[in-house]
């Protein structure tokens, strides 16, 4: 059973890659064939749809794991893999030269009673304003995802956002369907200097 979901994953990712997505983003971009690749992915047979997802291109696995789950993944997208000889340390240097990531999400929509209504992961609050409700998201947002990068041990911290505004027609002086931010944190592990 852990293998199995360990192999999903490792699939999912590589397909993600492939498609230059950024991992969970990926499924949107099967659109409506979303809930067959899911069913591709664990293996289940579906009536209606059949998939057959492969991969041209050779897969190449580092990391000391490389060898117990490449094989099994690359045998589902039905390609070629290959572990080089050092492909055990190659996880090392991620270690020591990594980041540590946070994103958070948050959606404003207009609210039928007048005003507009900001969903984050923490809360639901309404507001009269649109920009208000932005500048609030954003402030909320930012700290959350700091807060959690400094937490599991990152150091300069930084932080940046993007809105995506979908309207409807064609420009801003219609009516909003949604406001979508995105914040992302990144800061670098804190290493010890050994004294």
């Amino acid at each position: 059973m852990v293998g199995s979901k360990i192999r999903e994953r490792l699939v999912f990712e590589i397909i993600s890659t492939a498609l230059k997505s950024d991992g969970d983003g990926a499924l949107r971009d099967f659109g409506i064939l979303s809930g067959a690749v899911l069913d591709w992915l664990s293996g289940e047979k579906r009536r209606d749809i059949f998939l057959d997802i492969r991969m041209d291109s050779e897969i190449i696995a580092v990391g000391a794991p490389a060898h117990v789950f490449i094989g099994s993944a690359a045998e589902r997208l039905k390609s070629r893999y290959f572990i080089p000889d050092d492909a055990a340390v190659a996880g090392a240097v991620g270690a020591v030269s990594g980041v540590i990531m946070s994103s958070k999400e948050a959606t404003i929509r207009p609210d039928p009673k007048g005003g507009y209504i900001l969903f984050t992961p923490s809360e639901r609050k309404v507001f009269k304003d649109l920009d208000e409700a932005k500048g609030y998201a954003k402030t909320l947002l930012e700290g959350a995802a700091k807060d959690e990068v400094s937490s599991s041990g990152g150091i300069d911290v930084e932080v940046t956002g993007v809105w995506r505004d979908t309207w409807a027609g064609e420009d801003e002086s219609n009516i909003l369907i949604e406001a979508k931010l995105k914040i992302s944190a990144v800061g670098r592990p804190e290493v010890g200097r050994g004294d």
